[in-house]
Order: structure tokens, then C-alpha cells, then sequence
């Protein structure tokens, strides 16, 4: 029977049923897989895996049915609504032992009419998180739906549950018994959950509806929940959460992006074009060694069962996924991208544990994988050197094809982190400037946030003041907060506001395979020692490397050592170098100090919302840090990341470095870059009484930060407003008669005088973005330009 039906745009088509019946076909393949003749040794075993789980899962859930459960609690009906999934999923794969078998498929009928009877929802204001009520119970058993095969028992099922869903959840855009709008991933969980049932009803005025109620949470947004324009993710207002909900936006996104391809429900051109931006811009930046990085999985971190490879697995899923709707270059890109997360990841990706079958990794979704490393597997990676700010959630990524360095920060938008369902308890500084340096195929991470000292997050300056759990969780914090970006180089910069802890000022200058941090006017009156996180590296079992100072010469560091002054530089094996201390670094010198100590803690102590049965974990850490005593007034450090250099490198790095600071004071922080001809600043204020301040051949008229750098034939400067607050153009004199404009931009006014040109940057709308040009000007001419300045003084 044909009917017809309003698209998103108003527009009349036909649709017809059997469209239905391919959807549903495409959904059990996508779950259960293709029929091959040969599967390879890893497929087949992880094939007996997953049936000797449905085996064991078969007899305990058998034992449930006729029983009468009061106050259902909806986390444990989750999970059994996921284990019932695994069963479902084992029905429709080929390669499975319980493919087609009918007792299977009779004893989910039954399960499953006594599981809507005890924890579908019927009515709103169940107790209990409303997460597992409208998303959690109903997608699980909507898939099973739509895996099972058409039969009277199952449709009885299906008109229960849809009809108890629609009562408690009648809007796809609302949630919470309607209560509230939906945004963001809760939207687009909300809205697919509401699709399924949509099909499973065959009522195609629902269908369409949640599929534009999901098209609108991949719209960019300039508040709120959702992505912005950079690539950034936000969620529950001024949450970084790329890694996070991000992650269950991007699975819903590359399911329903791939399910509806060929449907007359297809995602409009515009999604689909919008998918690809942000998985190349938002997603790609933050995935390494097959991980997500942890600075933008928020709260998560905190979760035993969910780690950053399991998150980096569902976003290589979701892009395996959404390639298929892409022209043949994007395709390949994004499936030689995924390919690589994959092969990164190594054996884990395909390995069956209560992580992976609490992803839902089903025997489909791993055949994927396994097709995409046997197609582009062996692709040649480009070149990662890059530079990616994060402008619209305080983050910042350095990229190399050896490291990757993330900077976490927070401001007067986004959060300092989040403790809610009293989860990451102690993330108090996760986000106060923390570096996160992750070299090429790295040590494990297991067990790094319960073992941690978490007043010990490298990057970070904080007080010893013992905090309370979840304490200022929902902090925000200045507006100097950013930073600006010269590929493959940038600056970033922020100012700690001291409120409970250390105030001052912190630049990062990132340079190729060097990273400059150096702090300034740093002061506290908490009453406690005031430190600089330099390094806080975990070891593991299978990798305790050795540690070298400059104080212990050509020796290593004993691996049961104390505190002590490691001197002007140390080096860990497998990680890199740490040159310590920089001149030009003005102010009290700090002390600084290194260790190897043995920590203990538990899931427990940072996460008390998830069951966790578990011993207490041991870790041995690498420490580095700077002590400012208690009470310091306008103290200051600088230190050198050289990441992947080896111990006589860093050494002679250490008796010549690159870099040089010009200016560190509460004005500016300022530094060039002889070899790579970069002079970069972070402007904090301009001294009202001179209305300009100068900073070598460069003066400015307000707070900005810039980057500088000669080519060898031209000069280009990126410029940005990290305060945003800004109302008229930010005005850049540079004091030379041998610079000119080498090319128009309108958002950039020039113009020349004798001996300088000054560039007014209308940076009023860029949102913290770097605005970019180039400028004219010989080598020779710009070192005497740099000369000439020196001697002025």
C-alpha cells in the first residue's frame, strides 16, 4: 500500500511499505553482518566468543521470566535490556551458532513480553534516572524489534511498547516526560530512539518528524548544546564533550546516516555535509593512537567501564558508518581514517568483554572493521603536523606524527569540569591548564585517574588546599582565555583567577617538536604550598623506562627515588626530554623537584554512582614539578616539553635552547623562535598611561595574542581576541619601512606611515578564531628590522 507524506521541507513524496521492509533488512545486516565464505581466524574467534556469551546468558535469563519485580530499577533493566540485544544480535549474524534458531527466537518472545510487563515505561515520573527510562530500556528493546522477525507474538510486543513509549515520550525533541527541550546528544538519542519505534509502528508522520528532530542537533549552533563552526562539541552549556555525548551524537549520526541511505528518509545533503566537517575538524584532531583524548570526555573519566579506547571505538564505528553516504574521495579519506584509529587500537578493538559488549560491538559492526583494515590498512598516513585550537570550548591540540599535546583550559564560557550523579569527584583541575602529551604508541593508561595525585595534573598551578568532592565543579573563571594559530605552530594563554587557589598568568607556545610553558605573577593566600605540575607520568608493569637528570649525569635516576632537584633538565625514557627553567623567566626562581613514588586509590573514590567490586589499584609515577612555597607573590616558572628527544639531546638542548623569552610580566608573555624566525605573545593588558606596548619591532593598542613568523620571503601573522571582548578593531603597528601588505582582507584595515605599518583587525565577530595575512618583507630586511629593535632596547 503506497501513502504519501510531508518531508522536513514540506514537500509532498510517496512511501510505500516495502521501503519499511528494507529498512529493516538493512538494520539486522548492520548488526548481525554479511555471509562470508572464509572468515578470517580473528572474526571466527571472536564468532565463538560472542556464542559462548549468549550460551551463559541464555539459562540466567531464562530464570527470570514469570517472576514479579518490584521498583524496577532502571540502570539493571538497561543491562538486561542489552544483554537480551546480544541474544537478538546472535539470531541475525551468519556466522553464529544461534543464526535463525527458533527456540532462541521463541524464548526472546517470551523474555520479552515479561520484560515490557516489568520495566518498559508506561508512565512519566518513574524513579530513577530519566536516561535509562526514555533512551536507555527503549533503544535496547527497539533493536531487538527490529532484528526479530515479523511474527504475531512480535508485533503484539511491538504495538505494547511503542504505544507505552509515545505516552512517556509523545515529542522526540523533548525529554524528561516532556518537561524540557532536548539538545545535543540527548536530542539526537531521543530522536533516534523515537525513529525506531516511528518504523516499528510503520506510522510515516512520526518517521519523518524524528528524523527532522535529529537533523536539527546536527545544525552548528552559537550557544548551548552542540557543535560549533571549529569543530567543538559542548554539552549541558559549557561542557567540553567531544569525547563524551559528542561520541553518542557521532554513533547515532554514522547509524542513521548509513541505515537510511537509500531510504526516501535519507539525511539532507546539508547534514551529511555537516557530518563530514565535524568529524574532520572535531573528531580526527582528538582521536590518538585509536583513543580519545581524555580532556574532552568530561565527567566519563571517571567511569571503570568506559575508557578513552572504548570511546575512540565507537567513533571509528560511527565514521565506518557515515563514509558509505560520501562522494568516492571522502569516502576513502574517512575509511583510510578510521582504518588507521583501528589498527592503532590493535587486538582491543576486537576483543569481548563487558566493555565491548557494553558498546554493543556485534558481530556486524566488527566485520566492518575488519574490511576496512584489509582495504586501507596499509595506507600511508599524511603528515599530522598541525596546530588545532578549539576556540569555542578552551581546548587546544598540537599534533606531530611522533606526539600529540592537548591543552585543557576553561573561562568565563566554559566550565572549569563536570561533577554531577556523583561522578569525577576529584577533576578539580583537569582543566586549569593541563597538558596531556601522548607520545606514538604510548604506555597504557589503565587506572590513571583513581591513581593519580589530582592535585598533580601536569600544566597545572594550584594550592594544596584540600578540596571536597565535586567542589566548584560548575566554576567559570576569566575571559583571557585562548590563544591564536600560524600552522603548524600557535600560542595559547590564560589567566587563573585565584578564586580558590593561585592566581596568575600561563602561556603555552607550541613550536614544532618543542612546547614552551611559562607562568608569571603568580600569588595565593590559601595558606598552603603553591606548586607547578611540570611531568606526572604512570608508569605500568610493562613499561617502567628510565629516568635521567641533568644531577644524576649518565646514570639513571633509582627507580625507588625520593624527592630531589633534578637539575636544568630530565628525560624519560619513551616519553621525551624536560628542559627546566628558561631565561628570560624573571621573578623568584622556582624550585624544582622530581620523584618516583607509588600511589594507591580507587574507582570508587572519584566515581560513586557506578558499582564497583573491584581492589584498589597500584600505580608508580614519575613526578616533576616546581615548588613556589606558600604565600608567593608574583612568582614565576618556564620549562621546555621536548617530546621524543633522547637524553644527550635534551641535555645539549638544555645548553642551547631555541627559544628565549622577551617579556614575562603581568603585561605580556612574549618569546621568539630563532630557527624557526617566530616571534609570538600573549597581550594581557596595555598600560593605560602609554596606550600602546611594545613588544620587539611590534607594538599593540589592546589585549590580544599574536604569532609572527618569517618564511623567508614573507611574514605572516595571525592575530585573535582571546577575551572576545573587544569593540573596535584590535590595532598591530609593526615598526619597520621594510614591511608591506602582500595581499586584502576585509576584515583587516591597513596603513602605512613612514617607517611602520599598523593592521586594524576587526575581530569583533571571530568568536576567538586566529584571523590571518601576509606581509611583504625580505629576510635580510626583517633581521635588521630585529636588530635595530634589540639595540633600542
Amino acid at each position: 500500500m503506497d501513502h504519501e507524506t510531508a518531508n522536513s521541507k514540506g514537500e509532498m513524496y510517496p512511501q510505500s511499505m516495502p521501503s519499511l521492509d528494507a529498512l529493516r533488512q538493512v538494520f539486522r545486516i548492520m548488526r548481525g553482518g554479511e555471509p562470508v565464505v572464509d572468515i578470517s581466524p580473528r572474526l571466527r574467534k571472536l564468532s565463538r566468543q560472542l556464542d559462548n556469551d549468549v550460551s551463559r546468558q541464555i539459562a540466567r535469563i531464562h530464570k527470570l521470566v514469570g517472576s514479579n519485580v518490584r521498583d524496577p530499577d532502571p540502570r539493571t533493566g538497561t543491562q538486561l535490556a542489552f544483554t537480551l540485544y546480544k541474544l537478538a544480535v546472535s539470531s541475525v549474524s551468519p556466522s553464529s551458532s544461534f543464526f535463525g534458531d527458533q527456540n532462541l527466537l521463541l524464548s526472546l518472545q517470551a523474555i520479552l513480553t515479561w520484560y515490557v510487563d516489568n520495566y518498559f515505561p508506561d508512565k512519566p515520573g518513574r524513579p530513577g534516572n530519566w536516561w535509562f527510562w526514555e533512551i536507555g530500556i527503549p533503544t535496547h528493546i527497539f533493536n531487538i524489534l527490529l532484528l526479530l522477525p515479523v511474527s504475531p507474538a512480535r508485533d503484539e510486543i511491538v504495538r505494547q511498547a511503542v504505544s507505552a513509549f509515545q505516552q512517556v515520550v509523545p515529542d522526540p525533541r523533548r525529554i524528561k516526560a516532556g518537561a524540557i527541550v532536548s539538545t545535543g546528544a540527548n536530542r539526537a538519542w531521543s530522536a533516534g530512539v523515537a525513529f525506531k519505534a516511528a518504523v516499528l509502528a510503520e506510522d510515516l508522520l512520526r518517521i519523518e518528524d524524528a528524523r527532522s528532530a535529529f537533523l536539527e542537533c546536527l545544525a552548528f549552533s552559537e550557544a548551548g548544546d552542540g557543535f560549533r563552526r571549529d569543530g567543538s562539541f559542548v554539552q549541558h552549556r559549557n561542557h567540553p564533550y567531544t569525547g563524551g555525548y559528542g561520541v553518542g551524537l557521532l554513533q547515532q549520526a554514522g547509524e542513521l546516516a548509513h541505515w537510511l541511505k537509500s531510504s526516501p528518509w535519507r539525511l539532507t545533503d546539508e547534514a551529511h555535509d555537516h557530518l563530514r566537517i565535524v568529524i574532520e575538524r572535531g573528531y580526527a584532531p582528538l582521536m590518538h593512537d585509536g583513543a580519545m583524548m581524555d580532556m574532552v570526555r568530561g565527567r566519563e573519566i571517571s567511569r571503570h567501564d568506559f575508557t578513552d579506547f572504548d570511546a575512540g571505538r565507537v567513533v571509528a564505528l560511527a565514521v565506518l558508518l557515515a563514509s558509505d553516504v560520501f562522494g568516492a574521495n571522502d569516502r576513502t579519506y574517512l575509511r583510510c581514517m578510521a582504518a588507521k584509529w583501528i589498527g592503532d587500537a590493535g587486538r582491543s578493538f576486537f576483543r569481548n568483554d563487558n566493555m565491548a559488549t557494553r558498546l554493543g560491538l556485534s558481530f556486524g559492526q566488527a566485520q566492518l572493521a575488519e574490511q576496512a583494515l584489509l582495504d586501507h590498512g596499509s595506507s600511508t598516513e599524511p603528515d599530522r603536523l598541525r596546530h588545532v585550537q578549539f576556540a569555542e570550548m578552551d581546548r587546544v591540540v598540537h599534533i606531530s606524527s611522533e606526539f600529540c599535546l592537548g591543552l585543557a583550559m576553561h573561562s568565563a564560557r566554559i566550565a572549569r569540569y563536570e561533577s554531577i550523579n556523583n561522578e569525577n569527584l576529584h577533576g578539580w583541575f583537569a582543566a586549569d591548564g593541563a597538558t596531556y602529551l601522548y607520545p606514538k604508541k604510548g604506555p597504557g593508561r589503565s587506572g590513571f585517574w583513581p591513581t593519580i595525585d589530582p592535585y598533580r595534573i601536569p600544566g597545572v598551578t594550584v594550592s594544596r588546599r584540600p578540596r571536597a568532592d565535586g567542589e566548584r565543579f560548575a566554576e567559570r573563571s576569566s575571559r583571557w582565555v585562548g590563544g591564536s594559530t600560524l600552522n603548524p605552530d600557535g600560542v595559547a594563554g590564560t589567566r587563573i583567577a585565584g578564586s580558590d587557589g593561585p592566581a596568575g598568568l600561563k602561556s603555552w607556545f607550541f613550536f614544532g617538536d618543542e612546547i614552551l610553558c611559562i607562568g608569571s605573577d603568580i600569588s595565593d593566600e590559601s595558606g598552603h604550598p603553591v606548586e607547578t605540575t611540570v611531568e606526572n607520568r604512570m608508569l605500568t608493569k610493562d613499561w617502567v623506562p628510565r629516568v635521567r637528570t641533568a644531577a644524576s649525569g649518565d646514570g639513571c635516576v633509582d627507580e625507588h627515588a625520593t624527592e630531589f632537584d633534578p637539575g636544568e633538565w630530565f628525560h624519560i625514557e619513551g616519553i621525551g626530554g624536560y628542559r627546566l627553567h628558561v631565561e628570560g623567566t624573571a621573578g623568584p626562581r622556582a624550585r624544582p623537584r622530581l620523584s618516583i613514588t607509588q600511589r594507591r586509590g580507587s574507582w570508587k573514590q572519584i566515581n560513586r554512582l557506578l558499582p564497583y567490586s573491584g581492589r584498589d589499584l597500584s600505580r608508580r609515577y614519575v613526578t616533576a614539578w616546581f615548588e613556589h612555597g606558600i604565600a608567593p607573590r608574583n612568582a614565576g616558572y618556564g620549562y621546555v616539553i621536548l617530546p621524543g628527544r633522547s637524553p644527550s639531546e635534551t641535555a645539549a638542548y638544555a645548553n642551547a635552547p631555541n627559544v628565549a623569552v622577551v617579556r614575562r610580566d603581568r603585561f605580556a608573555h612574549a618569546v621568539v623562535h630563532q630557527g624557526r624566525g617566530i616571534l609570538a605573545a600573549n597581550v594581557w593588558n596595555v598600560p593605560s598611561w602609554r596606550g600602546t606596548l611594545p613588544i620587539g619591532p611590534i607594538s599593540l593598542e589592546q589585549p590580544a595574542s599574536f604569532i609572527l613568523r618569517h618564511d623567508g620571503s614573507q611574514l605572516e601573522l595571525g592575530v585573535s581576541d582571546p577575551t572576545r571582548m573587544s569593540r573596535t578593531a584590535i590595532a598591530l603597528t609593526i615598526h619597520s619601512p621594510h614591511v608591506t601588505a602582500a595581499c586584502r582582507d576585509d576584515q583587516i584595515e591597513v596603513e602605512h606611515l613612514p617607517g611602520e605599518i599598523t593592521l586594524r583587525f576587526h575581530l569583533q565577530e571571530s568568536r576567538g578564531q586566529t584571523l590571518q595575512t601576509r606581509l611583504s618583507c625580505e629576510r635580510d630586511a626583517w633581521e635588521r628590522t630585529i636588530q635595530t629593535t634589540e639595540r633600542r632596547g
